[in-house]
């Protein structure tokens, strides 16, 4: 075979199989096509369209990097979420305990009305005693003038 043969063959099969025709007409009228687009006008436009989404995306890029702000607002949602995690376990008997805290308050507000009842009847007691230490001391004068 000969060697120029080989490279232009090599070419056509480079050619057909990068435009994905197997026609050669069909691969220059893409080829064409491509190379219309690569104008001085079109790509000044297409660079004008990369700087702006570049700008756009280096902006998302500082965006979604977080400020301080960002960083200690992530700080105290994980705190709160730690905090949260720990007392799981508490939260399940909850509802239980805050019962008998009701059931004690109750217990807790007769044990105060008993307590005051207690008192009030001491104060009686002294009352009457007091009463009774006088009486006392009264019927031994009334026998002393009778007697």
């Amino acid at each position: 075979m000969d060697i120029g043969f080989e490279h232009e063959w090599w070419i056509l099969s480079r050619l057909t199989s990068l435009t994905q025709n197997t026609n050669i007409v069909d691969a220059v009228r893409q080829l064409s096509t491509k190379s219309a687009m690569l104008q001085a006008e079109k790509v000044e436009f297409i660079e004008s369209r990369l700087g702006s989404l570049i700008t756009k995306i280096d902006a998302i890029a500082k965006k979604s990097s977080g400020s301080s702000e960002d960083a200690k607002r992530d700080q105290k949602i994980i705190e709160l979420y730690d905090i949260a995690k720990r007392t799981e376990p508490v939260a399940d008997v909850l509802s239980d305990i805050i019962e008998r805290m009701h059931g004690l308050e109750a217990l807790h507000k007769y044990a105060m009305n008993f307590a005051k009842i207690i008192f009030e009847i001491e104060e009686k007691q002294t009352t009457i005693s007091s009463s009774l230490i006088n009486n006392k001391e009264l019927l031994h004068s009334v026998q002393e003038t009778f007697a």
